[in-house]
């Protein structure tokens, strides 16, 4: 029996010599992906989800961004774009679906069990710049690895870091008509220039509106503000800086833009800059007289004589109607029983020019809420605090009752 045994055992060494034994196939192993980088540009104040597609990129690597919208929640998924209007600050949601590429796998963390995502394991691996990621989770399938990433990001505008423009200086002889012709905004600002005008400086802090004829050598101020395009807004500090000017044919009195960024009601973002431009009027020359120069001879007929008293100049017995009242509400420039962003804007106008109420003044008196004599650009923004709660108007009040003891 052993030798029979022995003998089939000889046999089958045999036979596996003479007949080839083929090995289990080797598949190549699949390289693992620990960690990637996303950068999101979050959407500008007043855009809309359906005509804005969310703006993410990829650092390189081993995968592909296949599919990208906007998300109503962070609960779960659509396949129909929410139809929403970007307001300024507000938080919203991004949905990013990437593939590994060929022979490569996203690691997995710990399983998914249930929900929108049951079968996904996390990932641990994923940075973002620009927004917060909230989720991120890969599977495979038949046709290769995948990964969600949800992502939330707040609705801020562009900043807008300088303005370019140019000024023709005005012609000696011309009369001061239409400032806003004398402004040649660069190409590509993202702003429009909404008011200009021309004024003289009385005081070293106030300046009132010209509407005479220039003269040569004489040194006039032209007051400008700008609006920024909708979903833009001059820069106003931190990280970014302050908007700045660049003017060609002028003399910028500060080189900084004063801003004024506006909330309105339905959570839209206005931003407003201004500034006061010196400006120093040339000759016409010989061959270009001007013709409305008025001779000795030729007396320029609206000037008053001294019989002939301006009939608006007011009285000793007619006082001034914009007196201060005993408890005048201070910071509320426009009287309407309020201290909100627009008295804020007047007061930042007032302080390049563009509104002309003097000293002395009602209007003058509520805006100087920092008691120097002066209204200025702080002055504004202490009254943009005062709108939103960060000051408090009484306390203006009680500051201006002191300086009365």
């Amino acid at each position: 029996m052993k030798k029979k045994i022995l003998s089939v055992a000889l046999v089958l060494c045999f036979l596996s010599v003479l007949i080839p034994v083929h090995a289990a196939p080797v598949f190549a192993e699949t390289a693992e992906i620990t960690s990637l980088s996303l950068s999101v540009t979050g959407p500008r104040p007043g855009q809309r989800s359906t005509d804005t597609a969310p703006v993410v990129k990829a650092e390189d690597g081993p995968f592909s961004i296949v599919a990208v919208s906007w998300l109503e929640t962070l609960s779960g998924y659509s396949s129909q774009e929410p139809d929403l209007t970007f307001l300024f600050g507000e938080t919203y949601y991004v949905y990013v679906l990437l593939k590994a590429d060929k022979g490569y796998a996203f690691q997995k963390g710990k399983p998914i069990f249930s929900g929108v995502d049951e079968g996904y394991a996390e990932f641990a691996g994923c940075s973002v710049t620009g927004g917060t990621l909230e989720f991120a989770a890969s599977k495979t399938y038949a046709d290769g690895d995948y990964m969600r990433v949800k992502l939330s990001v707040k609705s801020y505008p562009w900043g807008i870091s300088e303005v370019v423009f140019t000024v023709a200086p005005p012609k000696a002889g011309s009369s001061a008509t239409d400032a806003m012709a004398a402004v040649t905004l660069a190409d590509g600002q993202n702003c429009a220039l909404t008011e200009a005008r021309w004024n003289e400086q009385v005081l070293d802090d106030l300046f009132q509106e010209f509407d005479g004829t220039f003269e040569e050598g004489k040194t006039y101020y032209l007051s400008l503000e700008f609006a920024a395009d909708a979903g833009y807004a001059f820069n106003q500090g931190g990280p970014n800086g302050v908007a700045t000017v660049r003017v060609t044919g002028g003399t910028p009195m500060h080189e900084q833009l004063s801003v004024m960024n506006m909330m309105g009601e339905d959570g839209t973002l206005s931003s407003f800059g201004t500034v006061l431009i010196a400006v120093t009027a040339v000759g016409n020359g010989p061959d270009d007289p001007t013709p409305d120069d008025p001779t000795p001879d030729d007396p320029t007929p609206d000037d008053p004589t001294p019989d002939d008293p301006t009939p608006d100049d007011p009285t000793p017995d007619d006082p001034t109607p914009d007196d201060p009242t005993p408890d005048p509400l201070f910071g509320d420039i426009d009287f309407d029983g309020k201290v909100t962003a627009s008295d804020a804007r007047l007061a930042l106008r007032r302080a390049v020019g563009l509104e002309a109420y003097a000293q002395g003044t009602n209007a003058f008196l509520v805006s100087d809420v920092d008691f120097d004599g002066k209204v200025t650009a702080s002055d504004a923004r202490l009254i943009l605090r005062g709108a939103v709660g960060l000051e408090d108007p009484a306390d203006w009040l009680a500051a201006y009752k002191k300086t009365k003891e």
